[in-house]
């Protein structure tokens, strides 16, 4: 699961979004798409205390649906021309 508090509150202390990924087990591209989306919706370290992780979860969705649907296409795709094919 991504850490989204953890990744704001490392960029907040100036760690490079490559060591943000190494502390948090994940992609820098994750890394720099939840700095991105967490811009554009002005989410910053420290997080409002009204603000819980499920609120930022929430917010951050839009970007978990992007990555399923990059692994989700190529995959029907994939299964459309495996099916035509034979």
């Amino acid at each position: 699961m991504t850490k989204y508090h953890e990744i704001l509150r490392l960029k907040s202390l100036n760690f490079s979004d490559r060591n943000i990924a190494l502390s948090c087990s994940c992609s820098r591209n994750t890394v720099s798409k939840v700095l991105k989306r967490a811009s554009e919706l002005d989410i910053s370290w420290p997080v409002e205390d009204c603000m819980t992780d499920l609120v930022n979860r929430l917010k951050l969705i839009g970007l978990v649906i992007q990555h399923i649907s990059l692994i989700l296409i190529p995959v029907k795709l994939s299964a459309h021309l495996s099916s035509s094919v034979s």
